[in-house]
């Protein structure tokens, strides 16, 4: 609700600065959008005409990516997880994540 509410304000009030200031009443002085959100806001709104997030992309495993993961622990259950997505080209949060779903364990744990 608080987008529409920065909508509104801004066309009545024409000034992102007056704007600003109004909504100090509502949210108080130190809860109220910074200036670079109601202009975000604004500049969204008169571009996309929508108040709504972008959808977000959400990232599916990829089974290669497991197995590959999968398969280094197999090997050398020595590295740890930084040293595994050194050699894999991965994040050390993805092979985190490949090594428990697959079971295992890390070096760290």
């Amino acid at each position: 609700m608080e987008r529409c509410d920065i909508i509104k304000l801004y066309y009545q009030q024409r000034s992102i600065k007056k704007t600003w200031r109004k909504l100090r009443a509502r949210y108080g002085p130190h809860y109220r959008p910074r200036e670079q959100t109601i202009r975000n806001a604004v500049t969204r709104f008169e571009s996309e005409f929508t108040l709504l997030d972008s959808p977000r992309t959400n990232r599916v495993r990829n089974a290669e990516n497991v197995e590959a993961v999968r398969q280094r622990v197999q090997d050398n259950s020595k590295f740890s997880a930084r040293r595994r997505s050194q050699q894999l080209n991965l994040t050390s949060g993805s092979v985190c994540t490949h090594t428990k779903s697959t079971g295992s364990r890390t070096k760290a744990q």
